[in-house]
């Protein structure tokens, strides 16, 4: 399953705990990578001391490829 949307973006670990949560086994992480956000597109929102800001503080937006197992599945 693949999404392409940011709207809903949600913070790693309580994704995957919510995937635990809803009754999935063997959750883990296989893959992640840092998704490059653009001063232009972060420029429709923010002023440049906020995207200074931004840049400095370290966080950042990552795509993930989650793997996790139904129970009673093969």
């Amino acid at each position: 399953l693949y999404a392409g949307c940011v709207a809903g973006a949600i913070d790693e670990a309580d994704y995957v705990g919510g995937l635990g949560s809803a009754g999935f086994e063997g959750v883990e992480v296989r893959t992640s990578r840092a998704v490059a956000i653009p001063d232009a597109a972060l420029g429709g929102v923010l002023g440049a001391a906020e995207i200074a800001a931004f840049r400095a503080s370290g966080v950042g937006l990552w795509s993930v490829t989650v793997f996790g197992r139904k129970p009673g599945a093969p």
